[in-house]
């Protein structure tokens, strides 16, 4: 969220954008406190407050990301697939309570996830730097 936050400060989004995405997160996260809390108890219950808090990020993130104009592509690849990750996340913990097998799917989706969104960040860190070194 914080990352998110940064980056709309960096592409001058307007107020309307940042409020929006902070919004989201208290809703979501309002929801997986009642979630956790007044919801009757099967065998992962506590996966419930963690899933609408990782759905909460994935909203913050995919918010910023598609209503502000990102002029750096570091932002851009970052904003985008780790909202993706985050949304597997929540997916995978609120499908793991229904069925083990699909829960272990969307774990793996989201493992890939994860490992592409690194490896875009790193990709357009390091062609940032050598940008920066270029200049030099």
């Amino acid at each position: 969220v914080l990352c998110a936050l940064t980056a709309a400060r960096s592409a001058t989004a307007r107020p309307d954008v940042t409020f929006s995405a902070l919004c989201l997160a208290l809703t979501a996260g309002v929801a997986g406190a009642m979630a956790l809390t007044h919801v009757p108890m099967l065998e992962h219950f506590a996966y419930r407050g963690t899933a609408f808090l990782d759905i909460a990020v994935c909203a913050v993130l995919a918010t910023i990301s598609g209503r502000t104009v990102m002029e750096d592509r570091l932002d851009s690849v970052s904003l985008r697939w780790l909202a993706l990750t985050f949304g597997l996340s929540g997916v995978r913990l609120l499908v793991f309570e229904a069925h083990r097998g699909m829960g272990l799917f969307c774990g793996w989706l989201q493992v890939g996830a994860w490992t592409t969104a690194n490896l875009g960040i790193a990709w357009q860190a390091i062609a940032r730097s050598q940008r920066a070194s270029l200049r030099r």
